[in-house]
């Protein structure tokens, strides 16, 4: 009898065991996994900045390739990202994507990004700048997918939306934003039929369908934007676009999102290896720098209970390309026609002078350059200082042009009133800062009797103040809204502009190939010598 209660009772323990959902068991039970990612961003075209700047820290995709190969050689299951403004920005990138683009195939920045074999890229603003050649060339010629969600043509994606990647037991999908500034920053007859949405707009509703189809165990957003929604964010709504640096105010309204890649504002954080992540919303954001300098490394442990996945822990490593073993390319990297450009002498030798003074006469030379019989003058970025870091007593060559003049802007022939002029050359500092930003200044030429007059703004204007009747150049960059210019002055972008073929760099050295006298006093340190092309590369 005490056997039969004893085996009854075994039995009462034992039923609820099996009649229970074995699924509930599995979920109380803690599953981990090892999540790897190889980060760059912003590296505007870098091959290396040793043929430029050869007493410069390295800097480069050259520098940091061996260390990425190195990486998914020794771990299993790395993802390689980039958040953007990927193929413009350097003199190289220039040359293959301005000046000579059937021969895009010779880049050597674009060969090696290839053999590299990223898992996805964000489109940047200025990648988009040049959407015909991502179009045509870099995306069909690459091993790359180019990830966007909020950009569309004809109302289908332009970008696949986002990327899935199925580890064991793992699912990621990685979605892809840009920010919507490019629509006040670049010439927007380059994105005539394409569109650009709000990131907001896209998450809401890309990540339902992720949600849905594919049930992700961990969700990244990767963005060329910034997390600072008061920059540029005057711009945007002069502008009457989606915000422009907006990570901070889109996260609580996507719990989903699980961690953040950004890119655009060139920062990096964490900063140095073994750092913690920085939170936002309880998020972790990660941003990897720019032009190449760094590699972030950044290696998650996760731990999964009930159906969510938590990083427990974290492993950060930069690693910094002054500090790899890769000094310089060897020269056969690049083509010897890209050489020969680059190292053109001109017939001006350099000497010594102050950088202030040697900006100075940039800038007017630049002004000199593009004015005409028409123009009253002209209104360009101003060059606040150079270097002559070891220019001096040497022969003035095309790559010392590109080390001045860094962004291959374009000049633009528009009627303007005496008050344009004013707002374009006196802005008022964003949100009560002490100083504008350095991109709403503008350097002002005019050899008429306006130059006296533009710090004289009376309190009561007079009407004809008003009157668009001066023809005036001015960047392409600030007359498409780059700084705020376009909304301040109250430009029509339609009907009424003329943008130069040229770009500034090559604007000016066809003016000093034309010259053998420099008419503003500043340029004294600039000599005029006659030399031939015989005169070997420095």
């Amino acid at each position: 009898m005490k056997r039969l209660i004893k085996t009854i009772s075994f039995l009462v323990v034992l039923i609820p065991l099996f009649l229970s959902d074995p699924l509930s068991a599995d979920q109380n039970k803690s599953s981990t996994h090892t999540l790897q990612l190889l980060i760059t961003s912003d590296m505007h075209g870098g091959f290396t900045n040793q043929v430029m700047y050869p007493h410069r820290k390295k800097s480069g995709l050259f520098h940091i390739a061996n260390y990425i190969k190195q990486i998914r050689l020794a771990q299993k299951n790395v993802i390689l990202l980039d958040t953007g403004d990927i193929i413009s920005g350097s003199p190289l990138s220039i040359y293959y994507n301005y000046l000579y683009p059937t021969r895009l195939a010779e880049n050597p920045f674009f060969r090696l990004l290839n053999s590299l074999k990223y898992d996805a890229i964000v489109p940047g603003n200025h990648d988009l700048e040049h959407l015909s050649l991502l179009e045509n060339f870099y995306i069909p010629g690459g091993k790359t997918k180019w990830i966007a969600a909020n950009i569309q043509q004809s109302g289908i994606p332009f970008f696949s939306p986002y990327l899935s990647i199925h580890q064991p037991n793992f699912k990621i999908v990685i979605i892809g934003a840009t920010t919507p500034g490019i629509l006040i920053w670049s010439n927007i007859s380059t994105l005539a039929t394409t569109r650009i949405t709000s990131v907001k707009q896209a998450l809401i509703k890309w990540i339902a369908k992720i949600k849905k189809e594919i049930e992700p165990d961990f969700l990244i957003l990767a963005i060329h934007g910034g997390l600072n929604p008061m920059r540029d964010d005057e711009n945007g709504k002069l502008n009457r676009i989606p915000p422009v640096n907006d990570i901070r105010s889109l996260l609580p309204d996507f719990p989903e999102i699980d961690f953040i890649i950004s890119g655009h504002d060139h920062q990096l954080y964490p900063y140095r290896s073994n750092q913690k992540l920085r939170y936002i919303d309880q998020r972790p954001v990660v941003s990897a720098g720019k032009h190449a300098e760094t590699v972030t490394n950044i290696k998650l442990s996760l731990q999964k209970k009930g159906n969510t996945w938590k990083i427990i822990n974290h492993q950060v490593n930069i690693f910094k390309a002054a500090d790899s073993n890769q000094n310089k390319p060897p020269m056969t990297s690049f083509s010897q026609d890209y050489l020969t450009f680059i190292n053109e002498p001109f017939n001006w030798k350099v000497h010594k002078a102050s950088t202030t003074i040697a900006a100075s006469c940039i800038n007017e030379l630049l002004a000199l350059s593009f004015s005409d019989q028409k123009t009253a003058g002209s209104l360009f970025p101003s060059i606040e200082k150079i270097s002559l870091y070891k220019v001096k007593n040497q022969i003035l060559r095309r790559k010392h042009i590109y080390q001045w003049l860094r962004y291959p802007n374009h000049a633009v022939s528009i009627k303007m009133s005496h008050n344009d002029i004013f707002l374009a050359t006196h802005p008022k500092p964003e949100f009560g800062k002490r100083r504008s930003a350095y991109n709403r200044r503008l350097f002002s030429y005019f050899k008429t009797e306006w130059n006296n007059t533009l710090n004289k703004q009376s309190w009561w204007p007079n009407r004809k103040d008003y009157k668009k009747n001066k023809t005036v150049k001015i960047s392409d960059y600030h007359f498409y809204g780059g700084g705020g210019v376009l909304s301040a002055i109250f430009l029509k972008q339609k009907g009424e502009a003329n943008i130069t073929g040229k770009i500034f760099q090559e604007q000016l050295i066809d003016y000093l190939k034309s010259n053998q006298q420099l008419e503003p006093e500043s340029c004294q340190f600039l000599k005029y010598q006659s030399v031939t092309s015989a005169v070997s590369p420095k």
